[in-house]
């Protein structure tokens, strides 16, 4: 099984490395060519309100239009990311979905739709035993809709050089083998910023095989990875088959009702770091519902935690 990842729905570095650090810029630190970019496709904006995402290239525009509020990216000259309105706080037929599955009882804020976008792909907040979620619904065909639950987005990275530099030296050291595609800032916990990332796996200097997703800490160090570092493919097998029983039975203790049998676990080996992806699942008569944990073995460190429900004709 294959996961999204969620830079596919173009979402929302830092110079610093914390939330508390992102401040409204200078307005004179905004090029005049970035508000004509917000211009050129809303002529009708106002109350145009920046936020430096990385200085001098990358901001956060929020503004209105027709009484509607929107949200985006931009960098000097151009919109970088998809354009997200912001949606009238009905959640009700959210909640219909949430109730039927493992993660019922949470709450709901911030719904937003893709501008211009006619899947109907809705994005909210989901609170959920403490934590706070990006939750995305796609509809699907023949009502068997996704919901999937994420760590929290706070923007989407569009160029390799607004990484941290131990992130930039990564991908310098490894061109022969991976290289940069996308990513988000996620928000784990609060204060606490990491990097999700899509990569391609290369063979030689030209040859695209397939993407990968790594995950970088606060500081831009690899946490863990999607790849082998001698290109060898990843094998899929059991969850009792990858990193150690004790790391499985804590994980079948947080997720009880959910079966630790499918194949879609793995282990990669990269310069030193022993990756290890787990898959719980649950099958019920509407849905079928997913766990997907990334840890490092053998401290059992969690990287990321990720939810998703397909839900049957």
């Amino acid at each position: 099984m294959k996961y999204l990842l969620v830079a596919a729905l173009p979402l929302w570095l830092l110079a610093c490395n914390s939330i508390k650090d992102i401040q409204p810029p200078d307005p004179d630190g905004v090029p005049v060519t970035a508000v004509q970019a917000i211009k050129n496709s809303y002529p009708q904006a106002t109350n145009i309100l920046f936020t430096t995402l990385t200085k001098n290239q990358l901001w956060r525009a929020n503004f209105t239009q027709r009484s509607i509020n929107y949200q985006t990216q931009v960098n000097a000259t151009a919109i970088v990311s998809a354009v997200y309105k912001e949606l009238a706080p009905d959640f009700a037929p959210f909640k219909n979905l949430t109730d039927k599955l493992a993660i019922q009882g949470g709450s709901f804020s911030k719904l937003q739709g893709i501008d211009n976008d006619t899947s109907q792909t809705r994005l909210m907040q989901y609170t959920f035993n403490g934590a706070t979620y990006q939750l995305i619904y796609q509809p699907g065909v023949n009502n068997q809709a996704l919901l999937t639950l994420t760590p929290l987005l706070v923007y989407t990275i569009t160029d390799l050089n607004q990484l941290p530099q131990r992130t930039q030296n990564f991908f310098a050291n490894h061109t022969s083998s991976l290289r940069f595609v996308s990513g988000n800032v996620i928000q784990q916990t609060p204060n606490k910023i990491t990097y999700w990332l899509e990569a391609s796996l290369v063979g030689g200097q030209t040859t695209v095989s397939r993407k990968v997703q790594l995950f970088f800490d606060t500081e831009g160090n690899l946490s863990w990875i999607e790849a082998n570092a001698n290109g060898n493919p990843i094998g899929y097998t059991n969850n009792e088959q990858v990193g150690d029983a004790s790391l499985l039975a804590a994980l079948r203790a947080d997720y009880p009702s959910f079966d630790a049998s499918p194949t879609m676990a793995f282990e990669t080996y990269f310069d030193g770091l022993v990756s290890v992806r787990y898959a719980l699942q649950r099958i019920t008569p509407t849905t079928t519902e997913t766990w997907d944990i990334g840890l490092q073995w053998p401290s059992g460190q969690r990287v990321y935690t990720r939810f998703q429900a397909q839900y049957k004709p």
